[in-house]
């Protein structure tokens, strides 16, 4: 659990009450699938400038870029299949973090699509649990 939530701060949400904790780490471990994956990626912006522009932004008009993510035979526990990115500073990034389940190994693909910069695509092997 600590590898996704500190500790410290559930232990002060909980009031450092142990049962509560222990009851919530159970819910969390039965909860989550074993053939289920997380998978993480970060949009980044490698240039000084933001995007969109200070221009896209004064004339209302910013194309947001869109992370797509598609792969059949999965089930989406949590995320989009479409994620909009609606603007990244210069030299930043940002995480978006699907949960999938699938009972065989694919290849998934990732695209980045925008009108108004660069796009870029991957493909990742998930899957394969049992």
């Amino acid at each position: 659990m600590e590898q996704h939530y500190k500790l410290d701060k559930i232990r002060d949400l909980a009031d450092n009450d142990q049962e509560f904790i222990a009851t919530l780490a159970m819910t969390f471990l039965e909860e989550v699938p074993e053939d289920a994956a997380q998978l993480k990626i970060h949009v980044e912006n490698k240039n000084y400038l933001p995007f969109p522009t200070a221009m896209g932004r004064r004339d209302m008009r910013p194309a947001p870029a869109i992370v797509v993510f598609d792969a059949p035979g999965t089930t989406l526990l949590s995320g989009k299949k479409r994620t909009p990115v609606q603007s990244l500073k210069g030299y930043s990034n940002r995480k978006i973090t699907w949960l999938v389940q699938t009972d065989k190994s694919i290849n998934a693909k990732i695209e980045l699509t925008s009108a108004n910069a660069w796009g870029d695509h991957k493909q990742i092997k998930i899957g394969g649990a049992k």
